[in-house]
């Protein structure tokens, strides 16, 4: 959510999607408003990276453009992370 800069729009957790493959890589899958809202933002690619320890959990994702030029270059490698402990 803070990697799109959300402000007041509405997004549905449903829309934010993350896999972990087997090769232990972690990705996300945006659709509806998420989807349109990354599109808005001048975002066309985020990396995720995620740890696990216990009860503990910690994702960072960085939000970029395709280029360094990107429609809005504020967003242009800008990283955020989370850590969940119960």
């Amino acid at each position: 959510m803070k990697a799109l800069r959300r402000g007041d729009e509405a997004i549905p957790w449903t829309d934010i999607s993350v896999h972990r493959h087997e090769s232990g890589n972690a990705s996300i899958t945006l659709t509806g408003a998420a989807s349109e809202l990354a599109r808005a933002r001048g975002v066309s690619v985020l990396q995720v990276s995620i740890a696990q320890g216990g009860r503990c959990a910690a994702a960072i994702v960085l939000a970029s453009g395709e280029s360094p030029s990107a429609t809005i270059p504020q967003l242009s490698g800008t990283l955020f992370g989370r850590t969940m402990c119960p």
